[in-house]
């Protein structure tokens, strides 16, 4: 009896199968791959993503090539069908457009070779900032966020200290986002060690002070105004004989255009914005983040 039930099973599972195959004609595919590079052992590799036009249910085989390369991927049957295929293309960059040559075999439909081309992806180095964004008054009072950001900058030159001993790239390193902190600890602390460690961090390249005062509201200032913002950063520059270059302003909507001037003269040639998302003046930040560009002032 168990045999019986077991052959039974086995009978319509595969009716079923054909049955889907018999139905379910692929005509044609779709083919794109990731704008970035997973790194591998054996070196960058781009991901792909096939997509056929129907369920794929008897499985087949893939034969793909790419600049000399050949390789094969197998599809295992699936009761459910298969409509999307994943994988990795060949070792190394693809920054200009490249042909992808894709012929499938199945005992449910074969297709003939097709070339596709896809578009080159240059390839990126992402740096990521460690900070703590500095909001005065809104969730804390300003002597608050002071002890807050200064316990930040203790903690940050104690994990730089920890780790100085990793590889180049794994040490940690902090940003400040804004001078009001930075000015505000050395002047509490002015004279002690803790202000010349802070003051040695900065030099060192452990801890990176970003110019603006804070993240102000641009548009609501007169020029004479967005001039003062980086009044601090030219001073901690003096102390620690370091180049302050970078800025950032967090969760404010936007900046005016006479800002980019002011980042200009006050010798601020990268800039970090992220709008905050404003409801009543439709999506300013989330899903419209800026990509990177290059600001060019009315007038310098």
């Amino acid at each position: 009896m168990k045999r019986l039930l077991l052959l039974l099973f086995v009978t319509i599972q595969t009716v079923a199968v054909f049955s889907q195959t018999a139905t379910a004609e692929i005509k044609s595919f779709t083919l794109t791959a990731s704008q970035g590079y997973r790194k591998t052992p054996e070196g960058p590799r781009r991901e792909y993503r096939l997509t056929f036009d129907a369920p794929l249910f008897a499985g087949g085989t893939l034969t793909m090539e790419c600049n000399g390369h050949h390789w094969s991927q197998t599809i295992d049957p699936d009761t459910s069908g298969i409509t999307v295929v994943e994988g990795m293309l060949p070792i190394g960059n693809m920054e200009y457009p490249t042909d992808v040559t894709i012929r499938l075999q199945s005992p449910q439909t074969s297709l003939p070779k097709k070339t596709i081309t896809l578009p080159g992806a240059r390839k990126w180095t992402l740096y990521f900032l460690a900070h703590s964004h500095q909001d005065i008054g809104y969730t804390h009072t300003q002597a608050e966020v002071m002890t807050l950001q200064g316990r930040n900058l203790e903690r940050a030159i104690e994990l730089a200290a920890k780790t100085a001993d990793y590889p180049d790239g794994a040490r940690f390193k902090w940003n400040t986002e804004a001078t009001w902190s930075v000015k505000g600890y050395l002047d509490r602390h002015q004279g002690t060690e803790k202000a010349q460690r802070l003051l040695r961090a900065i030099r060192d390249g452990v801890v990176g002070v970003d110019a603006s005062l804070g993240s102000i509201l641009t548009g609501i200032c007169k020029q004479e105004e967005l001039m003062h913002i980086f009044d601090d950063a030219h001073q901690i520059a003096q102390l620690t004989g370091s180049v302050i270059n970078t800025a950032m302003m967090s969760d404010v909507p936007g900046q005016s255009w006479g800002f980019v001037t002011a980042l200009a003269r006050n010798g601020v040639k990268y800039y970090s914005p992220a709008p905050n998302y404003v409801p009543s003046n439709g999506k300013t930040g989330c899903g419209r983040a800026p990509m990177q560009s290059r600001l060019k002032a009315l007038s310098i």
